[in-house]
């Protein structure tokens, strides 16, 4: 698994805990250079356009963030750390959702992040709870109650004979990988035919992959420990709810210090900017 400055990382079989104790240069850089991808989806990153860039994607995400209350900024910044995690440690999955929800300033319905894995041609829905420590809980206990939310909210949503969650799967799928028609079509092909069995009220969450994630924002002296998270794990695997399934459990001291650099950077590139139209 790879490595990066500032985040201690404890992997195993079904699991993986990533301590971010430093928000350093390298964290930084993945952000500048993924934040569009992440946005707007890889098709749409590649572009050479203006509304892509990064500039108006740090505008983008801040207008949503800002409008927000506290719960949801909370979740925004955790889906974003949890993505950064994904393209850091997991390259062999491909993000195939975008963060950004195009019809409207909002985040998008459905899974928080879906994800290609091409070697065994399988698409993983991801659900991601995000919180602060829980008053008169530890860092464990509140993990746990994030654990079993996302674990629920992914029984629930993969049990439902709802079509309209696999219509919107399919769109995201297509803006994220439009111009990745082979990868496009592959995922297609998975989702339609989750949405054949939903037509057919057979929607079940036992033959579907699936990543719990969760960010815990609290102090790194009260550690979520990797022996809570293996029980986690030993139980989901004893209910038999899914067909395989992976947790990612990333704890760092505050989601304000990600909001406060994603601010700063909004004045240095807008500095500039202007620099450079100075000079042309």
């Amino acid at each position: 698994m790879a490595s990066i400055r500032g985040v201690r990382c404890i992997s195993k079989d079904t699991y993986a805990v990533f301590y971010v104790e430093e928000f350093s240069d390298d964290l930084k850089s993945v952000i500048r250079s993924q934040l569009s991808s992440i946005c707007h989806g890889v098709s749409k990153a590649t572009k050479s356009r203006k509304r892509y860039n990064y500039l108006n994607t740090l505008k983008s995400f801040l207008e949503r963030y800002e409008s927000k209350n506290e719960l949801i900024k909370i979740g925004m910044i955790g889906e974003l750390l949890t993505r950064i995690i994904v393209i850091i440690y997991f390259p062999d999955f491909m993000t195939v959702s975008p963060s950004f929800n195009t019809e409207e300033k909002s985040m998008p319905k459905g899974f928080d992040i879906m994800l290609y894995f091409d070697e065994e041609n399988e698409l993983w829905f991801t659900e991601i709870k995000s919180g602060q420590l829980r008053d008169g809980k530890d860092s464990n206990e509140t993990n746990r109650e994030l654990l079993i939310a996302a674990k629920n909210e992914l029984k629930e949503e993969l049990n439902k004979n709802d079509v309209s969650l696999w219509d919107n799967a399919i769109n995201k799928a297509k803006i994220a990988l439009d111009r990745f028609t082979d990868t496009k079509l592959a995922v297609e092909d998975i989702i339609e035919d989750i949405m054949d069995e939903t037509l057919e009220n057979q929607s079940s969450s036992k033959d579907k992959n699936v990543i719990i994630a969760t960010n815990l924002f609290a102090d790194l002296d009260d550690e979520i420990q990797s022996s809570e998270i293996e029980q986690f794990c030993s139980y989901t695997s004893n209910q038999e709810i899914f067909n395989k399934f992976y947790v990612i459990s990333t704890q760092k001291q505050t989601y304000i210090e990600i909001y406060n650099f994603l601010k700063d950077e909004i004045k240095q590139w807008k500095g500039e900017d202007e620099v450079s139209l100075l000079q042309d």
